[in-house]
C-alpha cells in the first residue's frame, strides 16, 4: 500500500528514523510530504503512524485515513 503522509518540518529527523523508507518533498514552506509503501499484510507500520499520529496528518489512501479514523474514535471512547 502506498502512504502520503504531511507533517511540519520541524518534525522531519525523528519521521524519518520511524519511515526509514520514506521519499520525503517540500510541499510548502515549513510543512514536508512523506511517502513509502507498506505491506498490508503486516501491521507494525499501522502501530506507528498510531504512535506519530500527534505529528502526521494521513493524506492517502482514503481507507488508510478511515482507519486511523475509527482507531481515534475507539481511543475516545475508552477513556470518556
Amino acid at each position: 500500500m502506498k502512504v502520503r503522509l504531511a507533517c511540519k518540518a520541524e518534525h522531519r529527523v525523528l519521521l524519518q528514523e520511524a519511515f526509514l523508507q520514506a521519499e520525503l518533498l517540500e510541499r510548502r514552506e515549513g510543512e514536508l510530504l512523506m511517502s513509502f509503501t507498506v505491506p498490508e499484510e503486516e501491521q507494525g507500520w499501522f502501530g506507528k503512524l498510531l504512535e506519530y499520529s500527534p505529528l502526521i496528518t494521513v493524506l492517502e489512501p482514503e481507507s488508510l485515513r478511515q482507519r486511523m479514523h475509527s482507531q481515534a474514535a475507539l481511543i475516545m471512547e475508552k477513556y470518556r
